[in-house]
């Protein structure tokens, strides 16, 4: 996993009322034109100066491996994307839920899944996102298109999972619960997740 550096804000949305499905990327006139932007892709392979924030490149073996690396701590996972207006909308919640949490064993790791996470603007969306909101816990970047039935399959969602989506595994790494907008007669709450949290690091969640 590489990571990348802090870079001006530029960012976009797209607000689906049961969940975001995948919408094009709309960029800022600041941002570099298409022709440029061919040209100035982050170079992936070389480490370059981060802030307390990160982002980092990641495939399915690198969530895993990260996941397998919280033993012990009871694991909180938030799929998102910039294109989603859901995602960025419920992300404070997920900063707050590490804030609360993590002295009493909570891990959290946010998952970014965009459309294409070669593109530097995206990059620079995602990672000044990542930063104003101070996630200051792992943040991963998929490597690929997050929004192909490959890409989710490969993190455990169910085909047709619309984002945001989110998961919570118990101190031996065992996923226990979901939480997803796929079903829009069933609407997520923060109070189901925040109970469920709270369970899960008082010592266990009922399935």
């Amino acid at each position: 996993m590489r990571k990348f550096a802090v870079f001006p804000f530029a960012a976009a949305i797209a607000l689906i009322a049961s969940g975001c499905g995948p919408q094009p990327v709309a960029t800022s006139t600041s941002q570099p034109s298409a022709t440029d932007a061919k040209s100035s892709v982050v170079a992936r392979d070389v480490p370059r100066e981060t802030s307390a924030v990160t982002l980092q490149d990641a495939t399915h073996a690198d969530f895993r491996a990260l996941l397998e690396s919280k033993h012990g701590k009871v694991v909180f996972v938030d799929y998102w994307g910039t294109w989603c207006g859901n995602c960025m909308e419920e992300f404070p919640h997920t900063v707050e839920l590490a804030n609360k949490h993590r002295d009493a064993g909570l891990a959290v790791i946010s998952v970014a899944m965009e459309l294409d996470p070669t593109d530097e603007a995206t990059q620079t969306a995602a990672l000044d996102f990542l930063t104003k909101q101070d996630a200051t816990f792992d943040n991963l970047l998929y490597e690929a298109d997050g929004t192909t039935e490959e890409a989710q399959a490969g993190f455990g969602m169910s085909e047709g999972t619309v984002l945001p989506y989110f998961q919570l595994y118990d101190r031996a790494g065992k996923l226990v619960k979901e939480f997803t907008f796929s079903d829009p007669q069933n609407p997520i709450s923060r109070e189901d997740i925040d109970a469920a949290v709270a369970e899960a690091v008082a010592g266990g969640v009922k399935e």
